[in-house]
């Protein structure tokens, strides 16, 4: 079945980030009534596919709407556009399913009550807990229903076939907020000697906090110490071409939300000492042989060498047959840097006295990903910093890098909404920009779960019929450190973890829920999967892709590891998934190379009358055309490919 056509309408608005300087959009010469009439056009259209969404969602969309087009210090001919329109309540309010309820509120619940309506649980464990065993008389279905509050889980809600049929929603409308987050209380801060502004607090181990890599005061999102803070030039070009994204206030540090903020460059880049490009192995079929093109004809398949960073460690450009858009063999192969020689002009404050979880985040020379590698303490010195994992966020590697940052070292502690987490000591640090500590009252609240729910089927034993509707979800902490996959033939790597995650499941409906601050992915399904549905949601603030679908094969030798090869035949992949009506805003605010959805090895899909701006790469990305069939309609795409190049709205290999 070949891939049908699709129709989107897509907007341009050519905002200043992702811009070759030396090359202007052809938007610039766009007469103002044409270039205004385009955007209100945007704003009219959107309302058409989505009445009900609010007030504050429609402003927002306004206001991107209104951002200037063209490069710096270019044309402004339209920022008047605005929305005055009715008002709507989202999530919207859901009935009660028929069959057994179980009661959840976090205010008011008691873990030893029995979950009615008026002696309800208090967490959701016990309410899933509470189901369960009134299902187990023989009851097929079930609701959990929450009511107002903020339930931080302590560990990732399972559910397996033995839940098929339940629902878990709000009540009445009511804004019940599912947290992989933890809520830090009763710290004592103190100021810290040496740094100005800043404060220490212990974290208690009773919290159960070992790690955190998201922190969040009053709900304003914190960012990790990290140098430099902030582009210091935004008006000429990174040896790119491209322009620095994202420039930090006056004694504050840049928010991941406006760009990547950074034009520091190594004196020279290091290549990996470990396995190198030349001792991978590849795997061809010598038929059949795709007739059209002088590329992709041939199904082939790298594995080990400089592709045992990938799990599993194997991929397209792993082959020593890689063609498409890169030079010959073997410089298509994947690589990656083993560290960078640095100056200290570059960076002021090293050598780091103990930079051991510190993190340098640096873009592909040709801005089609951004990396992460984790510092080597041991090999690390005062003119080199090396590094010990990463390199693997995206699909083709390079032995050189760009622009870079350095983050998580308490050294860079220095500017406001900044903080650094000793895991050794416990010891929490951050700076608030003045002489006092953060208020006694201030909600502080630090990442901690990588998911927050998980559905665990198979093929022959489905997870089915379970409804989510309602809900927010909030405070996943990244693992852009942990296992990627190079999923197909495409050049994009992808996360394995999600904030929901989904295998195995048969009509999995993702319904009317607000997904924000989320560190990582927001929604993965991935393996077997039919008519799973994600509609009328909301996101915002999501640290890598929103929704991502990744098929399994077979056919590939065993080294290659699970999930690779040619057969498809099995059936383990998405099919039959609807995405319609999500509205969608500022992905990618960690891993650059993130979209709204993203498909690998997945058919027949419908991606339908979705409204997606403001990300740092193509808004939808299809990885390669396994199984064919999927239409894609009606969205509304624009201000995407912010920090990237080479792709549009919709990207597809």
């Amino acid at each position: 079945m070949s891939l049908q056509p699709f129709v989107a309408l897509v907007l341009f608005s050519f905002p200043v980030a992702g811009l070759l300087s030396d090359d202007p959009p052809s938007g610039t010469n766009v007469p103002a009534s044409f270039d205004c009439a385009a955007r209100r056009l945007a704003l009219e259209y959107a309302t058409s596919i989505q009445p009900r969404r609010t007030k504050e969602d429609f402003r927002m969309l306004a206001a991107e709407l209104s951002l200037p087009g063209g490069l710096p210090g270019g044309l402004t001919q339209c920022t008047n556009i605005t929305y005055e329109g009715p008002d709507h309540v989202f999530p919207r309010t859901y009935r009660l399913p028929e069959g057994p309820a179980v009661f959840a509120d976090k205010l008011c619940g008691d873990d030893h009550a029995d979950g009615t309506y008026m002696r309800p649980y208090k967490t959701v464990k016990r309410a899933l807990e509470g189901l369960r065993k009134i299902r187990s008389t023989g009851v097929t279905h079930g609701t959990i229903v929450l009511r107002t509050g903020v339930y931080y889980l302590e560990d990732t809600l399972s559910f397996y076939a033995n839940d098929s049929g339940i629902t878990l929603q709000s009540y009445n409308g009511e804004k019940a907020v599912v947290s992989g987050g933890a809520l830090i209380e009763n710290l004592d801060w103190q100021p810290v000697d040496g740094k100005a502004n800043t404060f220490a607090a212990k974290i208690p181990a009773a919290s159960g906090i070992s790690e955190i890599t998201g922190l969040r005061i009053d709900r304003r999102r914190a960012v990790r110490a990290r140098f430099p803070n902030g582009c210091k030039d935004t008006q000429h070009n990174l040896p790119s071409g491209y322009l620095c994204k994202g420039t930090a206030p006056d004694g504050g540090v840049v928010t991941p939300i406006d760009g990547f903020g950074s034009n520091a460059l190594a004196k020279s880049w290091i290549p990996s000492s470990k396995p190198t490009m030349n001792s991978t192995k590849t795997f061809v079929l010598s038929s059949p042989v795709r007739s059209s093109g002088v590329t992709f004809r041939n199904y082939q398949l790298g594995y080990g060498g400089s592709c045992n960073i990938f799990d599993p460690p194997s991929g397209y450009w792993c082959g020593n047959r890689c063609a498409g858009g890169a030079p010959s063999p073997p410089n298509c192969i994947y690589r990656t840097m083993g560290g960078f020689e640095y100056s200290r002009d570059t960076l002021p404050n090293t050598p780091y006295k103990d930079p051991s979880g510190g993190v340098v985040q640096v873009w592909h020379p040709g801005h089609w990903a951004s990396w992460m590698f984790e510092i080597d303490s041991e090999m690390s010195n005062d003119t080199h910093i090396m590094f010990s994992k990463g390199g693997f966020q995206g699909g083709r590697g390079n032995n050189k890098g760009e622009a870079f940052f350095v983050e998580n070292v308490i050294e860079e502690l220095d500017a406001a909404n900044e903080f650094f987490f000793n895991s050794s000591t416990r010891t929490l640090y951050y700076n608030t920009g003045t002489n006092s500590p953060p208020d006694a009252s201030a909600l502080i609240e630090a990442t901690n779960l990588k998911t927050i729910f998980s559905f665990e089927g198979s093929m022959n034993n489905t997870v089915s019929g379970i409804r989510i509707r309602g809900l927010h979800f909030r405070d996943a902490a990244l693992d852009y450190l942990g296992p990627h996959l190079m999923p197909s033939g495409g050049d994009w790597a992808l996360g394995k973890t999600a904030s929901i995650e989904a295998e195995g499941v048969e009509g999995l409906v993702i319904e009317g829920c607000d997904f924000r601050q989320l560190d990582g992915n927001a929604v993965l399904i991935h393996g077997y999967a039919r008519d799973v549905s994600i509609v009328e949601n909301r996101f915002d603030e999501i640290g890598g892709s929103i929704i991502s679908q990744l098929g399994y094969t077979k056919g590939a030798p065993e080294e290659a590891g699970f999930g690779m090869g040619p057969d498809g035949t099995s059936g383990e992949q998405p099919r039959g998934t609807r995405i319609e009506y999500n509205f969608a805003t500022r992905c990618g605010l960690f891993e650059k190379q993130s979209s709204f959805y993203f498909q690998a090895k997945s058919c027949q899909n419908l991606v339908r009358n979705n409204i997606f701006f403001h990300g740092p790469r193509a808004g939808i990305n299809f990885n390669d055309g396994f199984g064919g069939g999927s239409l894609v309609e009606g969205n509304l795409l624009f201000n995407t490919v912010m920090e990237t190049g080479d792709h549009g709205p919709f990207n597809s290999w």
